[in-house]
């Protein structure tokens, strides 16, 4: 999880590693209890990066 400033860093430094990148906005369930203020703001401004090497196959029912 990051903000838009490192997510974009973060994927120019993997894509340049070879591997491809998605980004998706972070869910609820992935921010706990404890930062009950935060929540809306880290759901609109924060983003979860998930990468893999260049032509693998995903588990079914896993992001890349």
């Amino acid at each position: 999880m990051s903000g838009p400033e490192k997510v974009l860093e973060a994927v120019e430094i993997y894509e340049a590693m070879g591997y491809e990148v998605l980004t998706v906005p972070v869910t609820e369930e992935e921010v706990g209890d404890q930062c009950g203020d935060c929540r809306l703001l880290m759901q609109l401004q924060f983003k979860t990066v998930y990468t893999r090497k260049t032509g693998s196959s995903p588990s079914q029912g896993q992001k890349p």
